[in-house]
């Protein structure tokens, strides 16, 4: 079968970096194969992917060494617009592809930019957006949708450009479960059926393997079968212990209503969380999740309600008072990075908390020594993920609230996270846990709620 995608002893060093972010890669990806790219967080696989379609080197700048071709075009000779016509890419952070304000408008962009007329556009926004599930998604704002939601617009404005090769970059990584399923079926569709290339990054790859033709390891720099893959990682997280939780209420939601953009999210929502347990907080897309949990600690005040946190109603109570003792951290860690460097990142929330910890001993923990010094934003999306984490556990919160923190990090960080959330368990601290995970949820929680439409499930 015709070889698609050749790396050739390939090597990429960032501007500045003495440390390269790809060394020694060597792959041949067949017309027609599936292959998951898989590697511990830094080990390249973001960068490996921006090769492909020649954003790295042109437009990251850096140095390179090797050789990268994809449909007998090497990507050093050849402009960006060129391969984008073959290489079709969705990132890790949808937001970085959303050009235009309305849905519709965003699936037919590249379409109107590659000069098709007006027919053919109208028919490839229409087949696109009801293979992704988009199609009631037309007439909406981007700024209006959840961050699944996004995702799926992007994914649809790059397959509605037909490429050969479709390059996913973690393209699950803001999906729930039924929408990750659904997606994985859709693209494994468009593998097997209509012939597509799929390279695609993943850390949890349990329900995506069985898709694949094959998994290339940036570790191990090896191409192996799935089966032999599985081998490799086949690991079963120990099961959680019950633990009896005393019924004390320590955050009380109270017929809680939110309007947002127009749109009730939250719909008369009563629900309370203990003292020291860890409560699992589950929904599609949308299903109001995010919105509920940034009640807790005020950075949403609701329309009608109350939500009492340690005693305190949270419409009367300063969100820096609150942020005492309830500590967020957002779905994107982005987010929550600003300072110049790792360890100036940990120091600020240190100051600004007026708390003291062992700075040095903290980054350690969370394997970013050899990072101390480096800008945050610089960072893998997993790295970033675990800096966030530091950074909200060093103020000593009662209360942690983490937004879908397994997004985007490999199983050696997740395993890292899960102890450091059962730590935090056996010390008294209480954990809301918004996931997708359920593997994690099964694990780590006590409780388990369902959020659908605005509304706890029963």
């Amino acid at each position: 079968m015709k070889t698609i995608v050749s790396v050739d002893s390939a090597a990429y060093w960032y501007p500045d970096r003495i440390k390269p972010a790809v060394e020694g890669i060597s792959l041949e990806i067949a017309q027609g194969e599936f292959t998951i790219l898989y590697g511990s967080s830094g080990s390249g696989k973001s960068t490996l992917c921006r090769m492909l379609n020649g954003l790295v080197p042109k437009y990251s700048g850096g140095r390179m060494m090797g050789k990268v071709t994809v449909d007998g075009l090497d990507t050093k000779y050849n402009s960006i617009n060129i391969l984008s016509s073959i290489v079709g890419m969705v990132f890790q952070d949808p937001e970085s592809q959303l050009v235009m304000d309305k849905v519709e408008n965003e699936i037919a962009f590249g379409l109107e930019n590659k000069g098709l007329d007006e027919s053919e556009i109208a028919e490839r926004v229409k087949w696109v957006s009801e293979k992704i599930s988009v199609d009631h998604l037309l007439d909406r704002k981007n700024s209006e949708l959840s961050g699944g939601e996004k995702q799926r617009v992007v994914l649809a404005s790059v397959l509605a450009m037909k490429p050969k090769v479709l390059v996913l970059d973690e393209p699950t990584s803001q999906l729930d479960m039924e929408a990750r399923t659904e997606f994985i079926s859709l693209v494994s569709k468009l593998n097997k059926e209509d012939g597509l290339t799929v390279v695609m990054v993943e850390h949890s790859i349990e329900d995506v393997i069985g898709y694949a033709d094959y998994v290339f390891d940036l570790d191990a720099k090896k191409k192996m079968l799935p089966a032999e893959f599985r081998e490799r990682l086949r690991k079963q997280s120990p099961a959680r212990k019950q633990r009896n939780i005393p019924p004390n209420k320590i955050i009380e939601v109270k017929n809680v209503s939110k309007n947002l953009s127009g749109r009730k999210v939250l719909k008369n929502v009563t629900l309370d969380v203990l003292e020291g347990e860890c409560l699992a907080i589950v929904g599609r897309n949308g299903a109001g999740k995010t919105t509920l949990v940034k009640h807790f600690n005020g950075l949403l005040k609701p329309d009608e309600g109350k939500v009492i946190v340690l005693g305190a109603d949270t419409s009367n109570t300063p969100v820096e008072e609150l942020a005492k003792h309830v500590s967020y951290l957002p779905q994107n860690p982005s987010d929550m990075l600003f300072s110049e460097t790792v360890r100036e990142e940990i120091e600020f929330t240190l100051k600004h908390m007026n708390a003291s910890a062992d700075v040095d001993e903290i980054i350690s923990k969370f394997n970013l020594t050899e990072h101390i010094n480096e800008y945050p934003r610089d960072l893998s999306v997993g790295e970033k993920q675990r800096l966030a984490i530091a950074a909200v556990l060093v103020s000593n919160p009662k209360v942690v609230v983490l937004d879908e923190p397994t997004r985007g990090i490999d199983s050696s960080a997740r395993e890292l996270l899960a102890s450091t959330v059962e730590a935090m368990l056996s010390e008294g601290k209480t954990l809301v846990l918004v996931t997708q995970d359920a593997d994690l949820a099964n694990r780590l929680a006590d409780r388990t709620v369902r959020l659908e439409g605005g509304v706890i499930a029963e």
